[in-house]
This record gives structure tokens, C-alpha cells and sequence, in this order.
């Protein structure tokens, strides 16, 4: 390999490993803002709007874990959006103490959340019941579903049923949630309830950055021939 075609491949490299550095880092997100930057238009939301609720009244399931080929109670499939997995066991219809629109829940302490293929970002709105405020936590896991990525503890859950908004987001990917609920006030066990769930995977560099990228080390394997032509051509002149 020529001098010249080592500066060019260089200068590219580093090009790319800048592209790939200015991707967002591993860090909470706390905004539905912030979350719709880092998937940058390629996020998928579920808004467990597709099971139908008998009399507007909360239904609980008894089908495992649910995602987008399961079959429960006679509805499905594509009751919630592919690629992902939840412990899903109720549903609850809106203006259910305090909800905007259709949400699920566990009756277990933990909802589990498992991405078919890992994500780069996600973002879910979690409450409490009116009336029963709670603490939930969030733990992220790598995209291996073991490795701990990090925790978003000591989430207050109105009493109003306002939600609150969590979310996260990791380059390197993020294969499995778990949203853990630690009291209910005495009236049972459950996990937060949650709804509005946004997620996807990294976003694609623009092509103008591409391009630029690409300009840019062209130009300095330009430099680096013309400099070698120089020298040379100067040495054959002696």
C-alpha cells in the first residue's frame, strides 16, 4: 500500500469513527423531545389502542408474554406492535381512575419489556392510579437482555394520575426493560401502568454527511499524493 493510499484510508477511518462518536450517550432521556432528536424520526409508537375492551371495563389476561403474533382471549394478532415482548396481563379502557386513553399493567410487581432486536432509544409514559400514588424504578439492560446498562429509581407516581415520562437511550443497544412498581399504598401489588411506549433503532447519517465525510478524505488523499508527486519529482530534477 502506497503512503498516499494510507493517509486516504486513514482520514476515512477517522471520518467514520467521528460519525459514529457523535451519536447520543448512554443517558436517561427526559423528555418526549429529547427522545424524538435521538430516534430522529424512525421511532415506532404503541399506544395499546388495538384491544377492543368489552363495556368500557379493565380486562385481565391470562396469555403470558404478548407481542405481535399472539392470539388472547379471540383477539390478535398485532394486538401491540412488532418487535417487541410484554408480560402483559391487563387492560384498562380509558377514564379507568385516571386514564387518558386505552394503558396495560401486570398484576406482578415487574412489567417486562424485551426488543426482538436491540434499539437505540426508548420512551414510555408510566402513572399510578388516581388516587394511589406510588414509586416505580426503570432498569435498562444491554442487548445481550443481562447486562445492566443502568436504573431510573424513585419515580414518584402522582396520586393525580398525571403521568410521568422515562425514557433511555444507548448506542451500543438496548434488549430488554423492566418497569418495577415498590408500593401500591396497601392495595395490592402492581406494576406502573404504562402507555404511549416510543422506540427504534439508531438513526442513518444524513447523506449530506456522508458526503462530507467522504469529500473530506478525498481532499486529504489528494493532498497527500500531490505532496508525494512533488518530492519525487523534485528528487529526479537534482
Amino acid at each position: 500500500m502506497t503512503a498516499s493510499s494510507k493517509v486516504l484510508r486513514h482520514s476515512l477511518l477517522l471520518a467514520l469513527v467521528a460519525i459514529g462518536s457523535s451519536s447520543v450517550s448512554a443517558d436517561p432521556i427526559t423528555s418526549r423531545t429529547m427522545l424524538k432528536e435521538a430516534l430522529n424520526g424512525r421511532g415506532m409508537l404503541e399506544t395499546f389502542e388495538i384491544y377492543r375492551l368489552s363495556n368500557n371495563e379493565p380486562e385481565r389476561l391470562f396469555c403470558g408474554a404478548i407481542d405481535s403474533t399472539t392470539i388472547c382471549i379471540g383477539q390478535g394478532p398485532n394486538l401491540i406492535a412488532p418487535g417487541i415482548a410484554m408480560n402483559i396481563d391487563q387492560w384498562n379502557p380509558i377514564d379507568y381512575f385516571g386514564s387518558q386513553s386505552q394503558e396495560v399493567s401486570s398484576s406482578s410487581d415487574h412489567l417486562r419489556i424485551d426488543f426482538s432486536q436491540s434499539v437505540h432509544a426508548f420512551g414510555i409514559d408510566l402513572r399510578a392510579y388516581a388516587g394511589f400514588p406510588t414509586i416505580a424504578s426503570v432498569g435498562v439492560f444491554g442487548q445481550d437482555h443481562i447486562t445492566p446498562l443502568g436504573t431510573i429509581s424513585g419515580i414518584e407516581l402522582s396520586g393525580s394520575g398525571v403521568p410521568a415520562f422515562i425514557g433511555w437511550t444507548n448506542p451500543g443497544g438496548i434488549g430488554r426493560v423492566e418497569l418495577v412498581q415498590l408500593t401500591l399504598d396497601g392495595h395490592g401489588t402492581y406494576s406502573p401502568i404504562v402507555d404511549n411506549f416510543e422506540f427504534g433503532p439508531a438513526p442513518v447519517p444524513e447523506p449530506s454527511t456522508v458526503l462530507l465525510v467522504a469529500t473530506g478524505g478525498l481532499a486529504v488523499g489528494r493532498a497527500a499524493w500531490k505532496g508525494r508527486w512533488k518530492r519525487t519529482n523534485k528528487g529526479a530534477q537534482v
